[in-house]
């Protein structure tokens, strides 16, 4: 028997995720608790578990995609059983203004990138980016429709921490910033524990133990 795996809602406030990758393709066998993507909310990525056993039918929501909580992204068949029936959409409806007559008025395409304020970016890519003072203006989104996601926003640090010197482009939290300035460290000499090698507040603390 078929079953739908939708987008989980992983805090009280989430209202959407973005699918980060899939680590299962269409075929695959899947155990309960299986590890089967990673998805992106407002404050972190997460292991996305599958919640029954299987095999992955049909991936219905790509890498990058933005999805409501509750909407589908895959499903999870039984061994053999065919679902090329099934009809799965899962498109985002286009937004149209009515005018008086009855008629119809295609939104205005702007061809010219927004101010980076206005880039539209996932919460996480846009906490990162302020956290180190990156202009998304700058930020090549790999996300749906240039979508800046929470990797493009690493792989931009990382590329200007190797191409410049200095401890600016060091991707590093608040608090580790701010540590290291009141110990007089330079933070571009820690080795980073966090994702993407962000250097965080315990590898302040663990430097300064080993020193």
């Amino acid at each position: 028997m078929a079953t739908n795996i939708v987008m989980p809602q992983m805090g009280y406030d989430m209202r959407e995720g973005t699918v980060v990758k899939w680590h299962k393709v269409e075929g695959d066998e899947v155990t309960r608790g299986d590890v089967i993507a990673d998805i992106e909310t407002d404050k972190a990525t997460v292991e996305f578990e599958a919640y029954t056993s299987g095999v992955i039918g049909r991936i219905v929501a790509s890498e990058g995609q933005v999805v409501p909580v509750g909407d589908l992204i895959a499903i999870i068949t039984s061994p053999g059983e065919d679902i090329s029936s099934l009809d799965v959409i899962n498109a985002v409806p286009e937004l149209k203004e009515t005018q008086d007559n009855g008629s119809t008025i295609e939104p205005a395409v702007d061809s010219e990138d927004p101010p980076s304020s206005e880039r539209r970016a996932s919460p996480i890519a846009r906490r990162l980016a302020q956290e180190n003072g990156v202009d998304l203006s700058l930020v090549v989104g790999t996300g749906p429709s240039g979508r800046i996601v929470e990797k493009d926003v690493l792989e931009f640090v990382a590329a200007q921490s190797s191409s410049q010197n200095g401890s600016d482009w060091i991707l590093a939290s608040p608090i580790a910033r701010r540590l290291a300035r009141e110990r007089g460290l330079n933070i571009g000499e820690i080795s980073g524990s966090g994702p993407g090698g962000r250097v965080i507040e315990k590898d302040l603390i663990n430097h300064r133990a080993d020193s």
